[in-house]
């Protein structure tokens, strides 16, 4: 451990930088890790009619496949931070263990509902789902700090979020495809647990590709800002478990107490908990299954939010604490907004979503002009290459 904080050291003083090709078959696995933690979560929502049909519950109860991932991000966040915190330069076994969760996540989904009982073991494997998710959360600012050059990882972040996106998409795409013409529910639940036996394949082969071609990190980091974080993960890593802990918790009231952060995280959780909502619950039986859904606030804001955030709370900060600290946030929204916009439709009409996120798209753009993110990073970057030697790129 000593010769490898030398070795960061060095490279540290010597400038050197190297940009590998295969950081973009790690941006693909990025999304497909997303993809499949985001299908995992989403899908349940839109086919709610159906399975409140099939398993003979409420279609609350088919709420709560949703809301467990979100309990899963609530009760895994803390102990997933501490863990990244602990061991911020294992990445690898990150993607390793997301994945897995997945396969088995979608092979539990498939079995279940092709036997058309135990209900509760589905709503078991979301809480693992909330679990993957709060990982995917960390992921995606550290694999772009950890793989790509600092002018790449807006893009980086944009690819992570995405693939949540698109997963919906295709959760939204897929029911109206798969039950087109099918008046028999319990072929529509066959070619469910098909679909999902499907994921779960998907999900075995990343993993392959992940275990077989994706090294740890790169020999060589990418820029002057993960030079700087792997010195402090070295140094982290050498620490108790008692100021791993503390590290943590000083990080999160970090981003807590200071206003344009927690504004930010806000911004983001807001957006994400009303795009959850929105497949959830509108529309709640699939006869009215449209791909026209829409609202004022678009998960596409989100990439912009986590580079805003990335750059302001850098050096204090670490990725993995920001994305594990929003999901922390947004799993409380995840689970009490839905609870609440579903009374409100069953009492008075699915128009009370649309007035509850109107409010909310104001409280959005009033946070908006509330603040004044500084890019301190790029500042960082340029201020490594102006006082020191010129970056030498060996290669890209």
């Amino acid at each position: 451990m000593h010769h490898e904080v030398i070795e960061t050291a060095k490279l540290l003083e010597s400038n050197e930088t190297k940009l590998y090709g295969v950081r973009w078959l790690v941006a693909c696995l990025l999304f497909l890790s997303g993809f499949l933690v985001m299908f995992a979560w989403h899908f349940f929502g839109v086919i709610n009619e159906a399975l409140s049909q099939h398993f003979e519950v409420s279609h609350q109860t088919i709420d709560w496949l949703t809301i467990c991932a979100a309990l899963g991000q609530f009760i895994g966040g803390p102990v997933i931070g501490y863990l990244f915190t602990h061991k911020p330069t294992a990445i690898k076994i990150w993607y390793i263990v997301t994945i897995s969760l997945q396969a088995i996540a979608f092979t539990i989904f498939a079995t279940v509902i092709y036997v058309g009982k135990y209900l509760f073991i589905c709503m078991i494997a979301e809480v693992a789902v909330g679990f993957a998710c709060v990982v995917y959360f960390a992921l995606i600012p550290v694999t772009a700090t950890v793989w790509f050059g600092e002018r790449e990882q807006a893009t980086v972040l944009g690819i992570g979020w995405f693939a949540m996106m698109a997963a919906v998409v295709a959760a939204s795409i897929l029911p109206s495809i798969l039950f087109a013409g099918i008046t028999d529910l319990s072929v529509k639940m066959l070619y469910v647990a098909l679909c999902l036996y499907a994921m779960s394949t998907l999900a075995i082969i990343t993993l392959f590709i992940l275990c077989l071609f994706i090294p740890n990190s790169p020999k060589v980091p990418p820029s002057h800002a993960e030079i700087q974080r792997l010195t402090t993960a070295r140094e982290a890593e050498q620490k108790s478990y008692k100021s791993t802990l503390l590290r943590f918790a000083k990080e999160s009231k970090y981003i807590a107490t200071e206003r344009t952060s927690l504004t930010l995280v806000l911004m983001f959780t807001i957006i994400d908990t009303v795009f959850v909502c929105e497949y959830m619950l509108v529309p709640a039986n699939e006869s009215e299954l449209e791909l026209s859904n829409s609202t004022l606030l678009s998960d596409d804001d989100a990439a912009d939010i986590s580079e805003m955030l990335k750059q302001h709370v850098y050096p204090t900060v670490q990725e993995s604490t920001q994305g594990i600290f929003i999901s922390l946030v947004g799993s409380v929204f995840c689970v009490l907004l839905p609870i609440v916009i579903r009374a409100a439709m069953t009492n008075f009409g699915k128009v009370q979503f649309y007035v509850i996120v109107l409010i909310l798209f104001v409280i959005v753009q009033i946070l908006t002009l509330s603040i004044k993110p500084e890019m301190k990073r790029f500042k960082y970057e340029s201020e490594a290459v102006n006082d020191n030697a010129p970056l030498k790129e060996v290669g890209k």
